[in-house]
């Protein structure tokens, strides 16, 4: 519930995948998607899941917040 719902606050959930298919294809299944972040060892793997998921912003091994306050960005 927490991933499928606009939540005011500091929130963050943590999903685990079993493999890189079923991290996008639950990425993808979540209705927002302003933000995403991967955690892996295998950066072929986190190039493809930030090449293949809807999501506004993608991080790599990183926090999914902490955006430059100067950056552009929409929701």
């Amino acid at each position: 519930r927490i991933a499928q719902e606009e939540i005011f606050g500091p929130v963050i959930s943590i999903i685990r995948a079993s493999g890189l298919n079923d991290a996008i294809e639950k990425a993808n299944a979540i209705n927002f998607g302003l933000s995403a972040s991967v955690v892996t060892n295998n950066l072929r793997e986190a190039f493809a899941f930030a090449n293949q998921i809807e999501a506004g912003v993608v991080k790599i091994n990183e926090p999914t917040t902490g955006l430059a306050l100067n950056a552009p960005f929409g929701g």
